[in-house]
């Protein structure tokens, strides 16, 4: 058995293993980037995610999910590009702006 420590997690003391304080997030498939868990919107968050929350939030104890077949990873957005010369452009243009050249 592993190092058990105990602190204070949402005003109650818990126990955990050393090592696993604070790897939560890390290591629940939820937080990796999955469409369907949205915890800030309580209405549209996955179900299941929503009623492991509540048994959590009930029995005081934090449960990251290895396993889900609910799993489907979030599109990513991806960023447009930006060239340096284009940001030159932009600024120089404002700096010509806020000096009225034209």
């Amino acid at each position: 058995m592993g190092n058990i420590i105990k602190y204070i997690h949402h005003g109650e003391t818990v126990s955990v293993e050393k090592h696993l304080k604070g790897k939560h997030r890390e290591h629940c498939l939820c937080w990796q980037n999955c469409k369907n868990f949205k915890p800030e919107d309580k209405k549209n968050n996955c179900p299941i995610a929503s009623k492991l929350f509540q048994i959590c939030v009930d029995e005081k104890v934090v449960t990251p999910v290895w396993e889900c077949s609910q799993y489907a990873p979030a599109i990513m957005k991806q960023q447009k590009s930006i060239k340096k010369d284009d940001l030159i452009k932009k600024a120089g243009f404002k700096i010509a702006e806020k000096l009225g050249v034209e």
